[in-house]
C-alpha cells in the first residue's frame, strides 16, 4: 500500500499528517469535489474533510490513522454516501479512525515521541498554520522551531515510479478510454 511506502521513507521518529483538498460549495464552484491527488494516492479515500496520520514508529494499530467526517444521513441526501468513521476502517484499511473534529485534540497526543513532522496541507493554509502551531507548542521556549517539512517530495517520488499493479490499472484505463472513443465515433456523423 502507498501509505506503507511513505512510512518506510520517513526519517526515523517522524510523523506525517496529510490533509484532503478543501471542499468547494455549489456557490463557489460548479465542479464536483476532486480529492487532492497525493491524499488519494496514499489513502484511496475520496471524500472531503479528512486527515491521515502516519506514524511508522508507533505500536501496531496506531501507525495509520484516518480522521473523517462522520456519517450524516440527512447530508448524504445531497452529498451521496460517506464512509464515516466505521467505513474508514473497514473500507480503507486504516488501523484506527476518528471523527475529523477530534484531530486538533488528538494530534498533540499522537505527536508525543515524534522527532520531526512531514505534512501535506491539501491547499489549506489555515490547517497548515494550526498544525505547525500545535507541533511547536511543546517547544514554546526553544529558540528554533521543531523540524517540519512538506512531504510532497517523498510522495511525488513514490507516485513517479509505478509498480506492476499501478501499471496494469493504467493500461486497463487506457483500454477502456480507447473503447469509449471508438464507440462514440460510431454514433456520430461527420
Amino acid at each position: 500500500a502507498p501509505e506503507l511506502d511513505v512510512r518506510r521513507r520517513l526519517a526515523e521518529g517522524a510523523i506525517a499528517v496529510v490533509r484532503t483538498a478543501p471542499e468547494t460549495s455549489v456557490e463557489t464552484s460548479p465542479d464536483p469535489y476532486r480529492q487532492n491527488s497525493d491524499f488519494w494516492y496514499l489513502t484511496g479515500f475520496g471524500e472531503p474533510d479528512a486527515v491521515a496520520v502516519l506514524r511508522p514508529w508507533a505500536p501496531a494499530g496506531e501507525r495509520y490513522i484516518l480522521f473523517v467526517a462522520p456519517r450524516d444521513p440527512v447530508k448524504e441526501t445531497w452529498t451521496g454516501y460517506r464512509a464515516g468513521v466505521e467505513g474508514a476502517s473497514k473500507e480503507f484499511g486504516t488501523e484506527a479512525a476518528y471523527p475529523v473534529e477530534e484531530f486538533a485534540k488528538k494530534f498533540p497526543e499522537l505527536a508525543i515521541g515524534a522527532q520531526s513532522l512531514y505534512y501535506l496541507d491539501g491547499g489549506d493554509a489555515g490547517f497548515r498554520d494550526r498544525l505547525l502551531a500545535a507541533w511547536n507548542a511543546p517547544n514554546a521556549n526553544a529558540t528554533a522551531p521543531r523540524p517540519a517539512a512538506e512531504a510532497g517530495p517523498i510522495v511525488h517520488e513514490l507516485r513517479l515510479i509505478k509498480d506492476a499493479t499501478e501499471l496494469a490499472l493504467m493500461r486497463r484505463a487506457a483500454e477502456l478510454t480507447a473503447e469509449a472513443h471508438v464507440a462514440a465515433m460510431r454514433e456520430v456523423q461527420p
